[in-house]
């Protein structure tokens, strides 16, 4: 389990300042040994405010899918039942499905944005996914857009929030959460992302800061700092909330 970073985008959301603290669930955590084994039964009620499960995929095809063999068990000890049944013990969580990872690429991504007929037949079987197995929402992690997928990804967020906000309006469930995990790189959001256009379609993202420090380094670094550090080289003095302009009301 590790904890992300969350920007609010939109102005419903700039307004007023919901505190999330969102977690990722990785299905691969069940392999480590020892005390750096997580299972989704040593989650504490209260500690998240949403999971995000991490990771499913789609198939050539454009179907939602699994990753590992025991996502799903048919006697509801799959980790997907197992991580929806915090719920009981915290009402107030929301669970989402993580789809893509770096692992996960990009051409999938590219092929599923770039083609209508694709799109339909991927936002029909994911909300089907979501709702099957009792998530609130799902989280794009496409790792990463580049300049030549601008617009097509905007399309494909788009065509997803149309189909929950239309699946919601004639069932009256709530509205399942769209989100999405990305990068914390300046140059390589320009090249991206639409970030106004964003703001209009994700309920919120999950900037990926953790990935600007690492093994490499021989201190831990503070992945979203409110100050730059003094001992900041010059390419790393933007990484902080005051550089990027964050809503100062909203720091909590």
């Amino acid at each position: 389990m590790f904890i992300a970073l969350q920007l609010l985008i939109g102005s419903k959301s700039a307004k007023t300042c919901q505190y999330i603290r969102g977690c990722y669930f990785t299905n691969w955590a069940q392999y480590r040994t020892g005390d750096a084994s997580y299972m989704p039964e040593h989650y504490q009620p209260g500690l998240c405010t949403h999971i995000f499960f991490a990771f499913a995929k789609f198939t050539d095809n454009f179907i939602v899918a699994t990753t590992e063999h025991n996502d799903i068990q048919s006697d509801n000890s799959g980790l997907y039942q197992r991580v929806n049944k915090l719920k009981q013990q915290d009402p107030n969580l929301k669970t989402l499905l993580s789809v893509g990872g770096y692992g996960f690429g990009i051409q999938k991504f590219q092929q599923l944005a770039r083609n209508q007929y694709a799109r339909s037949k991927f936002v029909n079987s994911l909300k089907e996914f979501l709702r099957r197995f009792n998530f609130d929402g799902v989280d794009l992690d496409w790792e990463y857009p580049t300049s030549a997928d601008y617009s097509h990804f905007i399309i494909l967020v788009k065509d997803i929030a149309d189909a929950f906000h239309y699946e919601s309006v004639t069932t009256g469930k709530p509205k399942l959460l769209l989100t999405a995990a990305v990068t914390g790189n300046e140059q390589t959001a320009a090249d991206g992302y639409n970030v106004q256009a964003m703001a209009r379609y994700f309920d919120f993202v999950n900037v990926m800061t953790y990935d600007f420090h690492g093994g490499w380094e021989m201190q831990t670094g503070i992945n979203s700092p409110l100050y730059r550090y003094s001992a900041a080289v010059e390419w790393a003095k933007q990484w902080n909330v005051i550089r990027v302009g964050r809503t100062t009301a909203c720091i909590i």
